[in-house]
């Protein structure tokens, strides 16, 4: 019984998905022709092409934030990859479902599965999956406020990747994962210039990478420590830290997010540029999840630059998609910040 799915096989199944990924084809016209693949492998009796199958599709629904179909699509994948006896596919199945709950907000069960597939890649000394797992478990301690365990994480994390080859295809995605997360790990901190110098390296590395998701989170992340140094010049503001100045920049129009430069030698100076920058990055290939995601950053970045009426409809789109996505968590904080800044506005006036 093959273990893995088969060569010839795959490329078909990854012709549908690239050329969805490049716009080439519509979502659910991909789909449609993934699920024809699907029956035809289970017609012949062959688990690790369905699995196959049900993975690329829970990743897929993944994207677009349909949670609860993907896990569907992952428990799927997972129980046929336990029956061909496929550890380290199985291993990815579980971390695509502890992200899936992550991002739902069900953190319980994201723990849960973010560890049992830390220790499964451990076990089988796969570094860049069990560096991938803390990355996203010090994700959802930042979502909960808790930077320091986060930190941990991250660094840990990237200790680990120091160890990979410079040249693997997941090094660079997942330094530049790490680097955004770590760097609102220090702004949680009030680190603001530790955060400034992370997100500036998790550019580096997604530009490097040449992946949208990368960009958009690494620019998402220059926009909130931006945010966060606008506030530390404001002068009411008690800090602990030295305050530091951005610097600004002359931006080429219509920057294009799969092949955008470091933003020149020196980096602009206003958050607007940024957060703008990861919504470009992120719609290009249509990660619904981290773009609500963003939207909510930018709105938070506005409020705290005195814009509320701007930051009260920013917030009122992040809702409407975090509500349409399952996202509750983030629904939650959404609508409680929107009803924050609006009763602060109106007392303002």
């Amino acid at each position: 019984m093959d273990q893995e799915a088969q060569p010839e096989f795959v490329s078909r199944v990854r012709d549908s998905y690239t050329r969805w990924e490049s716009g080439e084809l519509a979502f659910a016209d991909a789909l449609d022709r993934i699920a024809i693949l699907a029956e035809e492998a289970r017609a012949a009796k062959h688990i690790a092409n369905l699995a196959y199958c049900e993975m690329i599709m829970g990743v897929m629904h993944g994207y677009r934030a349909n949670l609860d179909v993907s896990v569907r699509s992952f428990e799927r994948a997972r129980a046929l990859y336990e029956q061909v006896g496929n550890r380290l596919r199985t291993t990815q199945a579980m971390h695509n479902i502890a992200e899936c709950y992550r991002m739902k907000g069900n953190f319980v069960m994201a723990r849960q599965f973010f560890r049992a597939s830390q220790d499964a890649a451990a076990a089988m000394n796969k570094v860049d999956l069990q560096a991938s797992g803390m990355i996203n478990e010090a994700a959802m301690l930042v979502s909960m406020d808790h930077p320091d365990g986060a930190r941990q994480l991250y660094e840990k994390a990237m200790n680990l990747l120091k160890q990979m080859p410079e040249d693997h295809e997941r090094r660079a995605p997942l330094m530049s994962e790490a680097f955004s997360g770590i760097a609102i790990a220090h702004l949680q901190m009030n680190e603001t210039q530790h955060a400034w110098d992370c997100a500036r390296e998790a550019l580096k590395w997604a530009q490097q990478a040449k992946k949208p998701l990368m960009l958009g989170l690494a620019y998402r992340a220059l926009g909130q420590v931006v945010t966060a140094t606008l506030a530390n010049l404001l002068p009411d503001h008690e800090s602990s830290t030295e305050p530091f100045t951005p610097i600004k920049i002359t931006q080429t129009s219509e920057m294009r997010a799969v092949s955008a430069t470091a933003l020149g030698e020196t980096p602009s100076g206003d958050p607007d540029d940024y957060f703008r920058l990861s919504s470009e990055a992120l719609q290009e290939i249509k990660a619904e999840g981290e773009l609500a995601r963003t939207t909510f950053e930018h709105a938070k970045s506005l409020a705290a630059r005195g814009r509320g009426m701007t930051a009260a409809r920013k917030f009122q789109q992040a809702m409407i998609l975090f509500t349409r996505l399952g996202m509750a968590d983030d629904a939650a904080k959404a609508a409680q910040a929107q009803m924050k800044v609006i009763a602060s506005t109106t007392q303002s006036d």
